[in-house]
């Protein structure tokens, strides 16, 4: 389909986009960052632009506006900064003053992420276009300190996916191309958390597994047990597919339509506890042994092994149009729907069917909206601009330490030089800013075995990009 030089070329970006991507700065855990040449105008007019092979991911039917073979790179710098102020977070405490140390505030649990794309568009005559897109569509990537107060809930958090996007775009007519692709997604998760010792003691108390007479010591002595650590890794590829139609209202106005499937996952993995040893120097402490020992066994609370979770991405639709006014200005706008309501919860099961951990989100849909414009300056210099508001899908009640999100604000600047007449250098910088999101998450009611989290997040993130777009004539 495509030629040689162009296949390594593609295949050796996807190779590096799997091994870097994994940051989360759309609204959750989408990734907007596709392109470099988008990122000038916050990605407003991306389904309708279509001035590179870009538009593989945002809109296929644009590829028909594409006369020769082209290439795009694409390089993201993200840099996101998160720091949690406390408000009136409760320590876990499974007995009246058996209470476990609050902890930190975790420090910033902002982690700087590398972000690749390549896309390739091969026009096969005057109505017909292939394309084939390597992107990271969703991410997540940040870490706490092991002993932060929200460690019950989250310490790192890890979600890289590639998304191999090949596409074809037919010409119906001077007025209308249609688009459609196929994408296979590859997702790869590793979670880490810890276990509080006193609330495993405490379920035991609870199930008869400890002498009522041994129970407030055990409770007591469990204090100076160190946390389990627990971490869970798990992987799976899905299919899914987009849809594209490009309309040329005039010779100076186009409008973009897309939209993108929802992708069904069954992630499936491996839980690890890391159990620390019990000196019996005492029948409480020999009593805490024996019931962390047992708890390893096969089908038992603590017991490392396989394990299963659904996730379901959301699906997405674009609007978008682009207009010149003249020879020089370009007016960009965008509005997108995400359908976060997909993901209820996030519950992970043993092969068994016990569940291992269950988190509810009821996450609400979600709109974007971003206006853009473009100045060419010269024949060799474009220079961009834009701004966008993006929703977050979660509640206060509901917002997780793994997903500190809050509605974002973007800031968007970025130029095009034509270093020669078929290769153009793009770059783009980006500020967001968020609405400081409220947090106050109760461990789903079990707050008595793993506290709470009750506070307030500082975030930004600051995006730094770079293309190379080249025409093969």
């Amino acid at each position: 389909m495509f030629s040689t030089p162009l296949c390594r070329y593609a295949l050796a970006v996807g190779t590096a986009l799997f091994a870097t991507s994994g940051a989360t700065f759309a609204s959750s855990f989408a990734l907007v960052e596709t392109s470099a040449s988008g990122l000038g105008n916050a990605y407003a007019g991306a389904a309708a632009i279509a001035d590179d092979a870009g538009t593989v991911w945002w809109n296929p039917a644009g590829m028909t506006r594409l006369d020769a073979p082209t290439a795009s790179l694409a390089l993201h710098a993200i840099t996101p900064s998160a720091k949690f102020s406390n408000g009136n977070s409760q320590p876990s405490c499974v007995a009246p003053g058996v209470c476990r140390p609050l902890g930190g505030m975790g420090a910033d649990a902002g982690e700087t992420a590398w972000v690749p794309a390549t896309y390739i568009v091969l026009p096969i005559n005057k109505s017909l276009a292939l394309g084939l897109g390597i992107s990271a569509p969703f991410g997540l990537k940040n870490e706490y300190e092991s002993d932060w107060l929200g460690r019950y809930q989250a310490i790192k958090s890890d979600m890289k996916t590639i998304n191999i996007n090949p596409s074809l775009a037919f010409k119906v007519n001077d007025r209308i191309s249609l688009g459609v692709g196929i994408s296979y997604q590859k997702i790869d998760a590793e979670l880490t958390s810890v276990v509080n010792p006193g609330a495993v003691m405490g379920l035991a108390a609870q199930s008869g597994a400890i002498p009522a007479a041994l129970v407030p010591s055990v409770l007591g002595t469990s204090l100076g047990v160190a946390d389990v650590n627990a971490t869970l890794k798990g992987n799976d590829s899905a299919y899914g597919y987009n849809l594209g139609i490009m309309l040329n209202l005039s010779p100076a106005t186009r409008l973009g339509l897309s939209y993108r499937s929802a992708i069904a996952y069954t992630i499936k993995g491996d839980v690890t506890f890391n159990i620390p040893t019990v000196p019996a120097t005492s029948p409480a402490s020999g009593v805490i042994a024996q019931v962390l020992a047992a708890l390893q066994q096969p089908g038992q609370r603590l017991a490392s092994g396989p394990i299963r979770g659904s996730l379901k991405t959301p699906d997405s639709f674009s609007l978008s149009t682009a207009s010149d006014l003249n020879s020089q200005l370009q007016l960009l706008a965008d509005v997108s729907w995400t359908g976060w309501s997909n993901i209820p919860k996030l519950e992970f099961v043993r092969t068994d069917g016990t569940i291992l951990n269950s988190v509810e989100y009821k996450w609400k849909d979600t709109w974007r909206y971003s206006l853009g414009a473009n100045y060419k300056l010269n024949d060799k210099l474009m220079l961009r601009s834009g701004v966008a508001y993006d929703e977050t899908p979660m509640d206060t009640l509901h917002r997780t330490p793994r997903l500190p999100d809050g509605d974002r604000t973007w800031l968007s600047i970025g130029a095009r030089y034509l270093v020669q007449p078929n290769m153009a250098l793009d770059f783009g910088y980006t500020h967001i800013s968020f609405k400081d999101p409220k947090i106050d998450n109760r461990n789903d009611g079990s707050t008595a075995a793993y506290g709470s989290v009750d506070g307030t997040y500082s975030s930004n993130v600051n995006i730094f990009s770079a293309g190379l777009s080249y025409t093969f004539k």
